[in-house]
């Protein structure tokens, strides 16, 4: 599904259709909440931390930045870190990691960007710009703290539930009337065969 050993490495390649960063992102969250439920917060998340196995399961690296919920946070990436952008504290708390999940999710789909950023408002308009309402809205939520971390996730999930893969396999009315319209064309090709 994934090539590659990395997120970094896909966004190099290019940007990443919005199913499959969303897939990468929904994994994410999912590693995030087990460390959550620990009282646990990952505080230096970026995508060098990343790993993407080509079987598409997802893996975190370098745990120095693990930290307990409310501690001060010593190590992080300022591309990622909500301080450095000015949308919050530097502490220790679930919607820490929403910041930087969601940040991630904006460069996988948008890494040229996402580089050139200088502030929060220029990455929103470009998800705004090219992406569902509905998305746009959750992300501007994620950054801006409005919402909880459990609710982010449970709505990521829910987002990818509802985006169609460029080529769905067929569903079975589609197989039925190919299958119907393949029957009639062979009665009408044997009864011509017959009259011949």
């Amino acid at each position: 599904m994934y090539k590659g050993k990395h997120p970094q490495a896909n966004i190099k390649k290019g940007p990443l259709t919005l199913k499959n960063a969303l897939d990468i992102g929904i994994k994410l969250g999912g590693i995030l909440e087990k460390i959550h439920r620990k009282g646990l917060i990952y505080c230096d998340l970026k995508p060098e931390n990343v790993i993407v196995c080509s079987d598409g399961s997802v893996k975190l690296v370098d745990l120095a930045g693990i930290m307990r919920e409310g501690a001060s946070i010593r190590e992080f990436t300022k591309n990622y870190d909500r301080g450095a952008w000015n949308m919050g504290p530097r502490i220790a708390d679930r919607n820490y990691n929403m910041f930087s999940l969601a940040c991630i999710i904006i460069e996988m789909l948008e890494p040229q960007k996402f580089k050139k950023a200088a502030h929060i408002s220029g990455l929103l308009s470009v998800v705004r710009s090219k992406y569902p309402p509905g998305f746009f809205n959750l992300i501007n939520s994620a950054l801006k703290g409005s919402i909880e971390f459990d609710v982010f996730y449970r709505n990521l999930i829910s987002h990818s539930a509802q985006i169609k893969d460029k080529n769905p396999s067929p569903s079975a009315d589609t197989i039925l009337n190919i299958m119907l319209v393949c029957s009639v064309l062979f009665f009408i090709f044997t009864i011509l065969l017959a009259a011949g």
